[in-house]
């Protein structure tokens, strides 16, 4: 049993040197501890290593969860990245995620498939439960509150509901891994 952490831009990495996740989908959001909200980082986003003063892609880590148990975005066609995952840069060892600003979200492998790299105490409902929300931004990235939206889950469960001022839809609970689709209603 392990959690993973989703990354956002500004996770550092375990190698210093004010190396850090660079990039982020725009559209996807995870609010952090600081209640700010940080673009999500997917595999093939790129982090900055200032060890050796290069930018490269961010690809599956050792001992995370497989691309089964991670959200895909069909939009840019790619996995989210988690804790621990590594940057492929001009270093000799690939540096690590530290996930340090989106830990509001997380995988939660039950499989044991996984090593952990985080410890987190859940009750048996949030250990068998998986979550999403979305949050809606105009095209200067401000939220688009008050829209109206239709959530669809591959088991055919829908949910409806008007965006609040932050842009967020009510966070979707279900009990097995599958893909949500929104749909702006108007």
């Amino acid at each position: 049993m392990a959690v993973f952490y989703h990354v956002v831009d500004g996770d550092p990495l375990d190698n210093g040197s004010n190396s850090q996740v660079i990039e982020g989908l725009r559209d996807c959001t995870i609010e952090g501890h600081d209640g700010g909200f940080r673009n999500q980082a997917f595999i093939g986003h790129r982090a900055y290593c200032g060890v050796c003063k290069s930018a490269g892609p961010i690809v599956g880590g050792p001992g995370t969860p497989g691309y089964s148990l991670r959200l895909y975005d069909a939009t840019i066609r790619a996995h989210e990245a988690v804790e621990g995952d590594v940057v492929v840069c001009k270093c000799d060892r690939s540096a690590r995620i530290i996930a340090v600003y989106g830990r509001s979200s997380y995988i939660h492998d039950m499989s044991g498939s996984a090593v952990s790299t985080a410890n987190a105490s859940l009750t048996n409902e949030a250990m068998n439960a998986h979550d999403q929300q979305f949050r809606l931004l105009d095209t200067n990235g401000k939220p688009r509150s008050n829209v109206r939206y239709k959530i669809v889950g591959d088991s055919g469960a829908t949910t409806s509901g008007v965006t609040d001022m932050q842009g967020r839809t009510i966070r979707v609970t279900t009990s097995a891994v599958e893909n949500l689709h929104l749909y702006l209603v108007s």
